[in-house]
């Protein structure tokens, strides 16, 4: 499997690569008046309207002001996805509609064996496994893997409540 590794603040996450449908430098985006937190706003992709959401916000970290590095990773619609990846390394698919994270900067990809995805520890606080699926380990270093459909379902739930 190989995971795309990224910093969420000042935090490292990472996200299996299988999942991502590209990286934009281009940060623009239109802010939308009253959306949840985690909603920075809409963008056009080609003619394709993306929700652009931020990750940070759900994670509570602090957000960056360093803004050169940041891009927007765009996630695959659970349709652009073969079936039997909906529900591979822990995830659950992703959303029907376009979903883009801003994150503040992206690393290496990296490719690693199941036995190097570990559960997320019984001490890790309830609000924060409900965003990530497992921890990899590489070297030395643990990695959060985020749990994409939870993090768009948090901001469809926002949504809902306003």
């Amino acid at each position: 499997m190989k995971i795309l590794r990224l910093l969420i603040g000042e935090k490292p996450y990472a996200l299996p690569i299988s999942f991502i449908r590209e990286i934009l430098e281009e940060t623009d985006y239109t802010p939308v008046e009253k959306a949840p937190k985690d909603v920075l706003g809409l963008m056009n992709v080609r003619g394709q309207i993306v929700t652009v959401l931020s990750p940070a916000a759900s994670l509570h970290c602090s957000d960056s002001k360093e803004t050169s590095h940041k891009r927007i990773i765009i996630l695959k619609r659970n349709s652009d996805l073969p079936e039997q990846q909906h529900f591979q390394d822990g995830q659950e698919g992703t959303a029907e509609d376009l979903y883009a994270f801003q994150v503040d900067k992206i690393g290496e990809v990296v490719e690693i064996n199941e036995d190097q995805l570990k559960p997320i520890p019984g001490n890790t606080p309830e609000f924060d496994a409900t965003f990530l699926t497992a921890i990899a380990r590489i070297g030395d270093e643990v990695i959060p893997v985020l749990h994409l459909k939870n993090i768009i379902l948090q901001e469809k739930q926002e949504e809902r409540a306003i």
